[in-house]
């Protein structure tokens, strides 16, 4: 549903939630910029970001039952 002139913001906590990732694409192509948050500056989801901020903060036992790349 974005389109160009639309923000995705995109937050994750394991770096590679392959839905998240494929949607983040999806509005690329429909020239969407995307900000990501993640703990990882070398994450894929940074890689498919315009703009990236990295967070650092102390681990947690919470497990993403989502799919991984």
């Amino acid at each position: 549903m974005a389109k160009q002139d639309d923000v995705i913001m995109a937050f994750s906590n394991s770096d590679s939630n392959k839905e998240l990732i494929d949607a983040i694409k999806i509005g690329i192509k429909n020239g969407v910029k995307v900000i990501s948050i993640t703990g990882n500056a070398k994450s894929p989801i940074s890689k498919v970001s315009n703009i990236v901020l990295v967070s650092y903060g102390r681990k947690s036992s919470f497990r993403s039952e989502a799919m991984q790349c």
